[in-house]
């Protein structure tokens, strides 16, 4: 009798063992979302969507700056790592660039005008976006707006 028992409990056990393991974990929902850049200027404004799964990141952009004052919008993304993706952050700039025929080559644009981009990053822990601007006339120096996180 405790032998049967003993059989009885130990296949049983084992039974809700392998029932634990081959149960596929839940994986996490991708984190979807939309942004507005914080006003670091009037005359630049980056807006957005973005989608984080286990893996990466992927942002969408609009960039638009509305004034010739000079200087060329751009937007800045910079990702930081989760856990175990090292220590050092990854950070993408955008500017806005115009075309030009005759020279066959594209330059920074410093006129009113609105771009579309994508990028992405495999980054995960968090991510902020800011806008800039640069003066190419003061050796290329951007200047950065405040940040505001993604998630």
């Amino acid at each position: 009798m405790r032998r049967s028992a003993a059989v009885a409990l130990a296949a049983g056990t084992l039974v809700a063992g392998v029932g634990v393991i081959a149960t596929p974990a839940q994986a996490a929902a991708p984190l979807k979302g939309r942004y507005v850049s914080k006003n670091g200027w009037k005359t630049i404004e980056a807006s957005g969507s973005f989608t984080r799964t286990g893996r990466r990141v992927t942002v969408a952009l609009t960039l638009k700056d509305t004034a010739r004052d000079g200087r060329t919008a751009c937007v800045r993304f910079r990702f930081e790592p989760a856990k175990g993706q090292g220590r050092q952050a990854n950070v993408q700039t955008f500017f806005l660039k115009d075309w030009l025929p005759k020279k066959q080559r594209w330059v920074r644009a410093d006129r009113p005008m609105t771009q579309k981009g994508q990028t992405y990053s495999y980054m995960t822990g968090h991510a902020y976006v800011r806008e800039c601007s640069m003066d190419p006339r003061a050796k290329n120096k951007l200047r950065l707006g405040p940040a505001r996180k993604l998630y």
